[in-house]
């Protein structure tokens, strides 16, 4: 089935009043709020929004009680809208909430933009303010680091101040951090039958300290929240670091010569950042550009890039020379910046015959000499030992800092060095070393595959609340990511959990051959034939007759492709006729399928009061001819 036929009926979010409307509506999960929820809106006006992402067309509010509310699309769907779940209109709720607060702080006139240049629906929200100087710009969606400080660069050039709020799958508030000290973030909470809008302050560290919008107050340079102060030069955390600087002047930054710079014998700096927020990583390293000599320096490279390994001879991709100057340190300190790493094959290493007869890049580097040394046999059992000292001391330093890509570094080192003649007292320390090494793996991983089994319980257990509610492609993704977690759960992969994702994987494959659009159509036309013949001679049938006589695929359906059946097979029916679907009953005969009162509900017909449905049936029946 293509992405085209995939059922996207079930959603949770719509808007309210006119298909281009920002007023978002949600729909309570349970049926005790359903109830409530339309007492709020009884003309019943939803639309799959064109702000949502949606198709524009109406959607009806189902009511369950096995399961959960939500709205649907009328049959046939030709709906594309991929985002269906409670916060799929979050950018609605906060550019909502953010334009009422702009106006209680005197700020009249500021209308949410939710679709800025260069984004799609629901990516971004702009809000322009303080007659037009300001701007504050939500971001929603992922963004790199480079496309944050881009989008930053350009509204700069248009506005005088530039504030940025952060939604939970933004992934920026970290740069954020380490630019001003702190970030603020945004997230939406369900409350009843609506969606709260909450502003949290980010400090490096810590918690983010969530408020709402009426604990916030506009100051010339953004929006304050209670966990910050108005400062000479703006707004700046309570709890900042008081080493902090009051700014940090621009870098100085000088290109460097494509595929000309060369490093080897990498040994990550001891005061380099290890959290899983660090943005970088340092190193020391002995690097060569083409044509000129060896130098030991400091080298800062992404901390997704490759750890590199001692002793091997790399390429610098994006390289740039750059300072780090302050006003009150008048000292300049200089450091390589790549955007990231290429391994050199030993054939094109030598363009840079420093490093590729270089004692790291041989084997033979004693790490406590910087200076460049020559490889003679003299030398050569003392440059072991000391490449073996330089690993130690490496792994030594990733097991404190429980570097996982380090520590596996230096194992694979200490195993090719215990590959080499060693002497039998530094033979035992690499093997010890090696063993440490590999005991601390083992237990990370067996850790890892701990938590990677919780977060796959918790993942079934989200898809058992709310997997019902997902179109086929977000139930897809959701089954790949609990396979992939079960996979990296390795010995932690129970029974149980394995039972729960086969019946996930049962169901998606059910969804996946649903019958498309086309093949509802079909179907309901068969069936509007069949039933117009069974009118005719004044008899009633059960969905199971209907299936056997008229066409067997029929039998297979889910209840809402059946129900989407009925729906077309009446949907020609005149407002002053009868519904055909009546006819079709429970295996009893004494009550209508219980689909009979959805296809009135679905065709905007009158549903009776459950006190006279049966009566109200009868009377159906009888226009019908059939008593």
């Amino acid at each position: 089935m293509s992405v085209d036929d995939e059922d996207t009926r079930k959603v949770q979010t719509a808007v309210a009043g006119r298909a281009g409307s920002d007023d978002p509506v949600f729909m309570p999960f349970d049926a005790e709020d359903f109830d409530r929820f339309l007492e709020h809106y009884p003309e019943r006006s939803f639309y799959c929004g064109i702000l949502l992402g949606g198709c524009g067309k109406r959607l009806s509010a189902k009511r369950y009680v096995d399961k959960k509310c939500h709205f649907a699309h009328h049959p046939p769907v030709h709906c594309k809208r991929t985002a269906n779940s409670e916060s799929s209109a979050d950018h609605l709720y906060i550019g909502k909430a953010l334009q009422l607060w702009f106006a209680q702080q005197g700020q009249r006139g500021v209308n949410p933009s939710y679709r800025p240049s260069g984004h799609l629906v629901g990516e971004a929200v702009d809000l322009v303010h303080s007659a037009g100087r300001h701007v504050l710009r939500v971001q929603m969606s992922r963004r790199s680091k480079a496309e944050w400080e881009a989008a930053d660069t350009e509204l700069a050039g248009l506005r005088e101040h530039v504030e940025w709020l952060f939604g939970p799958d933004s992934m920026v508030a970290n740069w954020q951090m380490e630019r001003l000290g702190y970030a603020l973030r945004v997230q939406c909470r369900t409350v009843g039958t609506t969606r709260s809008v909450e502003i949290g302050t980010q400090f490096p560290n810590k918690p983010v300290e969530w408020t709402t919008l009426s604990e916030c107050r506009l100051s010339e340079r953004g929006i304050t929240t209670p966990s910050l102060t108005e400062m000479h030069r703006g707004v700046r955390g309570e709890f900042q670091r008081a080493d902090r600087p009051p700014y940090s002047a621009a870098p100085v930054a000088f290109p460097l010569a494509a595929k000309t710079v060369a490093f080897t014998g990498a040994v990550r700096a001891v005061e380099s950042p290890v959290s899983a927020a660090a943005a970088r990583i340092i190193y020391h390293a002995d690097v060569q550009p083409i044509g000129s000599a060896v130098v030991r320096a400091q080298l800062s490279l992404p901390a997704d890039a490759p750890v590199p390994e001692y002793l091997r001879v790399y390429l610098l991709q994006g390289a740039v020379l750059s300072s780090l100057a302050l006003p009150d340190k008048p000292d300049v300190k200089w450091l390589i910046s790549a955007d990231g790493i290429r391994l050199i094959e030993k054939a094109a290493a030598a363009m840079w015959q420093g490093l590729s007869s270089h004692p790291a890049a041989s084997k033979s580097k004693p790490p406590k000499d910087r200076a460049i040394a020559t490889t003679t046999p003299a030398r050569h059992a003392a440059d072991v030992l000391g490449v073996l000292a330089a690993v130690i001391d490496q792994t030594s330093l990733a097991l404190d800092q429980e570097d996982m890509d380090s520590v596996r570094q230096g194992a694979r080192e200490l195993e090719r060095l215990l590959g080499t003649e060693l002497p039998r007292t530094d033979a035992l320390r690499a093997r010890q070393e090696l063993q440490e090494c590999e005991a601390w793996i083992a237990e990370r991983r067996d850790a890892d595959e701990q938590r990677a089994s919780e977060s796959l319980t918790s993942c079934l257990d989200w898809l058992d609340t709310e997997g019902d509610c997902l179109a086929v492609q977000e139930l897809r993704r959701r089954i790949r990511e609990a396979e992939d977690l079960s996979e990296e759960a390795g010995d932690h992969f129970w029974l149980e959990q394995e039972e729960r994702l086969e019946q996930w994987q049962a169901r998606l494959a059910v969804e996946l051959n649903r019958p498309s659009r086309q093949e509802i159509r079909a179907l309901g036309s068969i069936v509007r034939r069949a039933l117009e013949l069974v009118v005719q001679s004044k008899q009633v049938l059960s969905w199971e007759q209907l299936a056997e006589w008229a066409e067997p695929k029929l039998a297979a359906l889910l209840p809402e492709d059946k129900l989407a059946v009925l729906v077309e097979a009446d949907r020609e029916t005149p407002e002053s006729r009868p519904l055909l679907s009546a006819i079709v009953v429970e295996s009893n005969r004494q009550r209508p399928d219980p689909a009979y009162w959805d296809v009135l509900f679905e065709l905007e017909r009158e549903v009776p009061h459950e006190t006279v449905k049966r009566r109200n049936w009868r009377s159906v029946l009888q226009a019908h001819g059939i008593v």
